[in-house]
């Protein structure tokens, strides 16, 4: 008869697969509050930040910097 350690070193375990589905496919169904909360407070910087910026242009600056490298 074949021992349980010969299978273990031949074949995956359901522990192993179990393990590879989780990490495969967990990903994928984590918990989203943490992000939502932090895509929110992006957007509150963004709204704060709009407001006494007005007329300011992002993309003239970054050229600004780009040429003055």
């Amino acid at each position: 008869m074949i021992s349980e350690q010969a299978i273990k070193e031949k074949y995956d375990t359901i522990e192993l697969m179990e393990r590879r589905f989780k990490l495969l496919v967990g990903a994928k169904w984590e918990d989203k509050s943490e992000l939502l909360k932090a895509v929110k407070e992006q957007d509150e910087i963004r709204e704060r930040f709009s407001k006494k910026c007005k007329g300011w242009n992002s993309t003239a600056e970054i050229r600004k910097w780009r040429d003055n490298r």
